[in-house]
């Protein structure tokens, strides 16, 4: 029966590499001589980094030798009244047992031991620093599998120099040790504290009860098969992003109490001395605590009968493992058909109760791994999207041999729509990318098919995100596969470098777009007419009616990095006042990017995280400010017609200008019009001026359509 331990430990190791060599060295060897698979992170770093692992042995004694190298020489020793001689230099006690996590054992690998003790205090003496030790036994959180099917619960052994030993992309790296170590709350203290927020939220029916918050710092695949009730999900696909959703939610968290938790410790440590960190500048009563030793210990505690829903979501290939399942729950013999468990997963396709992820289930776009039914996945032809990509369930496939001509044809369209509606912005960078490349690949199926040619596998197949292979089925998910790094590393090295040539401002995606919602906006709500409509007959005063328009604010390079609220305040005169802008975000009527900013809906809506924002999110280049306003024009003067000629160039002229523009086909106006201009109007439209501007008043007399009129020249005075 094979055996599985977590752990970790935050300690300062060394930031040389070639130091940092001979741990990882004595590591490999001491892993290999136990014939331990897994993976074991190291952390290169001189502050708060250290050691994070999960390994797998087919023998307990092989998993017991690791613990006790880990727990180190010293502890041994001093404890060799619990143990038996086992053969690593320790006097033989009495009892002629060894236990240690409850498990008991007559032997250990001495060699193995005895040498990974000798490397790694030649690697401490040389760092200059203190030995690396697990503080207890209890920190290791353990698991033993019955593995019936004979799969390996990990395909090989890796052993990783890193940065960070939960990555975080250098968000959390400046949290030192001594933050970690604060805000433990023991599994029984965890369990007195869920039993009194459900006996709040009973009373009150609300999720934040005595303005307390249940966090889960876990990802979103993770929160999908199991949580603690009421536990507010930020909706994360890597821990990357959940500083940033910290950041984005202040408002909403400063001065309540914050109850926060993960699989092992190890992300809430960091996470709460973050948060910690956070609000200390904006709330002076907020509290922060986790739960020591994570979901893992806690279910080992109180198993199914504890406020923990659902399957606790590991990295091997079980992923996810029932509370009965823990190895202190069955040694309290705990009941194999609780009533108490409760399925929490739900299928993406049908919504029935499923929590199963399995090898062959996975996102056809992003290899993530995906919740569906077993009555849904055999109609799906092995084509399966994740929560994030269900709006193309429709028109993104891998296989693309199934399908007619007229199918293909169909999904071209609808992917080429998608397309168009992101075709603006910074941030849908990656987005189009992957939508693009979905286009070549229908288009190349559609061309081959026309053309009568053969279409094999590997001409349109999807090379898979995590291996590299274009068979794979999925089962290299997560840990199971390292290769595909060596195989990007490989198309980047023999890929030409591309030339890219930014294109002529009127020709640019951006302004195209602006131009279309420019027009749209015109046509909708009848702006243009011509200057004697709205136009007082005695005081030559025209004044138009007002009516509710939606601006859009391109992020200046001076707003990047601040908070949305605060931009608002700061330079948009009309919200200048805290209460009137708190109404507008409470009426979701100001938006970033076309996601409405509303705290309280941000942080309570979990997967649906991203129909609402909060107004601390910090602005980036290229993100959109809208609101809604109560469009009033100033009054301007203008005569009851504007006086315009209209001049046609001469045809050399058209012709040469069109030939060097490559536009020969192109049906337009080839003329200038000459326009006396009323000194009191703009030319075009510009600040709080839109139908009062000269461009719309002139289009609309001489019946040409609305921003066709560009401005060319002015002669004035």
């Amino acid at each position: 029966m094979p055996h599985v331990i977590l752990f970790y430990k935050y300690a300062p190791l060394s930031s040389d590499t070639d130091n940092m060599a001979m741990y990882q060295k004595a590591m490999h060897d001491l892993c290999e001589a136990l014939h331990l698979t897994g993976r074991v992170l190291v952390g290169m770093s001189d502050n708060a980094e250290g050691i994070n692992g999960t390994l797998a042995g087919e023998e307990k004694q092989d998993v017991l030798a690791y613990t006790y190298a880990m727990l180190g020489q010293d502890w041994c020793s001093k404890n060799q009244h619990m143990t038996e001689n086992i053969d690593i230099g320790i006097p033989p006690s009495q009892d002629g047992v060894i236990e240690i996590a409850g498990i008991s054992i007559s032997r250990i690998r001495k060699d193995a031991v005895q040498e990974f003790w000798a490397n790694a205090a030649a690697f401490y003496e040389k760092a200059g620093i203190q030995p690396l030790t697990i503080d207890s036994p209890d920190d290791f959180k353990w698991s033993s599998v019955d593995n019936s099917n004979d799969q390996a619960l990990f395909p090989d052994l890796q052993i990783k120099l890193v940065k960070e030993i939960i990555g975080t992309g250098g968000a959390l790296s400046n949290i030192s040790i001594e933050d970690t170590s604060k805000g433990y709350l023991t599994p029984q203290q965890w369990h007195d504290e869920m039993k009194k927020m459900k006996e709040g939220q009973a009373l009150s029916g609300s999720s934040i009860t005595n303005g307390t918050l249940l966090i889960d710092c876990r990802n979103h695949k993770e929160f999908e098969i199991g949580h603690f009730s009421s536990a507010i999900d930020p909706n994360t696909k890597t821990f990357e992003q959940f500083p940033r959703w910290i950041q984005q939610n202040k408002t909403a968290l400063k001065d309540k109490k914050i109850l926060m938790y993960c699989t092992g410790g190890i992300r809430c440590e960091k996470a709460s001395a973050f948060i910690r960190k956070e609000l200390e500048t904006v709330s002076k009563h907020t509290t922060v605590q986790h739960l020591q030793g994570g979901i893992h210990k806690y279910l080992d505690q109180f198993g199914d009968e504890g406020y923990f829903h659902g399957k606790n979501f590991v990295f091997d290939r079980r992923v996810g493992v029932d509370a009965k399942d823990h190895v202190s729950d069955k040694a309290n013999g705990s009941n194999e058909n609780s009533s108490n468990r409760k399925l929490v997963g739900k299928c993406l396709y049908c919504e029935t109760t499923y929590d199963a992820f399995t090898a062959d289930a996975v996102c056809t776009v992003c290899r993530e791994m995906t919740l569906v039914c077993i009555e849904c996945k055999s109609g799906l032809n092995g084509e399966f999207h994740c929560s994030d990509h269900q709006q193309l369930r429709t028109c993104y496939f891998t296989n693309l041999t199934r399908f007619s001509q007229q199918e293909l044809t169909s999904q071209l369209q609808e992917l080429e729509t998608l397309l168009e509606s992101i075709a603006v912005g910074k941030r849908y960078k990656a987005k189009r990318r992957t939508l693009q490349k979905q286009i070549s690949r229908v288009s190349i199926a559609l061309s081959q098919i026309r053309t009568g040619s053969h279409t094999s596998n590997r001409d349109i197949a999807v090379i898979c995100r995590s291996c590299g292979d274009m068979t794979c089925d999925g089962g290299c998910w997560g840990v199971h596969g390292l290769k595909r790094k060596h195989v990007l590393e490989k198309e980047a090295g023999e890929r030409p470098k591309k030339k890219t040539v930014r294109a002529s401002a009127n020709k640019r995606s951006s302004k195209i777009a602006q131009r279309e919602k420019d027009v749209l906006e015109i046509h909708t709500f009848g702006l243009s007419k011509p200057c004697h409509a709205h136009r007082c007959k005695d005081s030559s005063l025209r004044c138009p009616p007002p009516f509710v328009r939606e601006l859009g604010s391109l992020v200046k390079g001076k707003w990047v990095g601040k908070s949305v609220q605060s931009v608002l305040q700061s330079e948009f005169h009309e919200l200048t006042e805290t209460d009137r802008l708190e109404y507008l975000f409470k009426k979701s009527l100001i938006k970033v990017n076309g996601i409405p900013v509303n705290s309280e809906a941000a942080l309570l809506k979990g997967v649906h995280a991203s129909k609402a924002l909060s107004q601390d999110i910090c602005l980036k280049n290229m993100d959109i400010i809208t609101r809604l306003t109560h469009w009033h024009e100033p009054p301007v003067k203008v005569p009851e017609k504007i006086e315009v000629k209209r001049i046609e160039l001469p045809k050399a002229i058209v012709d040469e200008y069109l030939h060097a523009a490559a536009e020969s086909t192109m049906d337009f106006d080839a003329s200038i019009y000459c326009i006396g201009k009323p000194t009191t109007i703009p030319v075009h439209p510009t600040g709080p001026y839109l139908q009062n501007s000269m461009t719309l008043m002139v289009e609309a007399q001489e019946g040409l359509p609305p921003r066709s009129l560009l401005p060319c020249h002015r002669l004035d005075r």
